[in-house]
């Protein structure tokens, strides 16, 4: 999308991005939590174990038109941990709104689940496996890099993320 002129910026995990020669700067970075409905008895309430988080059934989201596996989701996978997933949606913001009620576990960041905690009956815990953090990064064209319209609001948008914590 940068470099057919589609997008003026893109802000994507980098390590779903990968490495690329566009100019960029990180926004922000977030870790995955578990989340499951307030009223799951099936779960602990502050730890779960290896052995409950496989048990459950699983909701996960994917990414883009191909639907890819979250990049925590894809680190499970990577280590040979296999799940029942039950219920796959096409975006993080639903996975909260999809949870309650049901005995369904997923896995989310925590600034999203700390944001949409007030409008669902959701809460969290840490996950029983070690999962890398996400790292948000700003992408832009080379050409853009001087434009003094451009740079005030790739500089808007990270003042914007640091309001964020």
């Amino acid at each position: 999308m940068l470099q057919t002129d589609q997008a003026d910026i893109v802000i994507e995990p980098s390590e779903l991005f990968g490495d690329s020669e566009f100019p960029c700067t990180p926004v922000f970075s977030d870790r995955w939590l578990c989340a499951v409905d307030a009223g799951n008895k099936e779960v602990p309430k502050r730890q779960i174990t290896k052995e409950q988080f496989l048990a459950l059934p699983h909701l996960v989201y994917g990414i883009g038109q191909d639907r890819q596996l979250n990049l925590a989701d894809q680190h499970l996978v990577q280590l040979g941990i296999l799940r029942r997933i039950d219920v796959t949606v096409e975006s993080f913001l639903l996975v909260p709104f999809f949870l309650q009620g049901t005995p369904l576990i997923s896995l989310v960041l925590a600034r999203a689940a700390t944001r949409l905690a007030a409008a669902t009956n959701i809460r969290t815990l840490e996950p029983p496996f070690p999962l890398p953090d996400i790292h948000e990064t700003m992408y832009w064209h080379p050409r853009h890099t001087t434009d003094s319209g451009h740079r005030w609001l790739r500089e808007r948008l990270k003042q914007v993320a640091e309001t964020l914590d």
